[in-house]
């Protein structure tokens, strides 16, 4: 279990990475197995992040949390595998676990969120994987989670 949780505390710290062209604020925040590591950086709307899970860890639910404040207005969509899967809305739960396979999946968050200065955030949890992100500033959001499953 150890072995598993320090794969992919190195996977998430070694593949993750922000890419800017604005400025609006963001925090990341990865825990695993009780290891919390958070990175503060500024970065635009769009943000790329990868991480790594075990196919056992798909054998439980692993939920793509969408939270905002009540007064956010969020819209846009959802994409796996380039085709959209739901609409991107306030205080969305999807189950992940179902969608994804072996080999390198990617989701894609694509939409827009008023008032501007609201932050938007997104989690992936699941029995031992908790990874969240979060993006203001902007009103654009435009996030790609690549899940690589081994």
């Amino acid at each position: 279990m150890l072995k598993i949780a320090l794969v992919l505390i190195f996977s998430w710290l070694l593949f993750s990475y922000l890419i800017s062209t604005s400025f609006a604020q963001s925090a990341i925040f990865a825990s695993n197995n009780n290891f919390q590591k958070s990175l503060i950086n500024r970065q635009t709307s769009y943000q790329e992040n990868t991480i790594s899970l075990s196919k056992q860890e798909l054998q439980q639910p692993l939920y793509l949390k969408i939270k905002t404040s009540d007064t956010t207005i969020l819209s846009g969509k959802i994409s796996f595998k380039k085709r959209t899967i739901v609409p991107l809305k306030n205080n969305l739960n999807l189950d992940l676990s179902t969608l994804l396979l072996p080999g390198k999946n990617e989701i894609e968050l694509i939409g827009n969120y008023t008032p501007i200065n609201n932050s938007i955030s997104i989690e992936i949890q699941g029995k031992t994987t908790s990874i969240s992100t979060s993006t203001a500033g902007s009103g654009i959001l435009q996030q790609k989670l690549i899940i690589d499953v081994y």
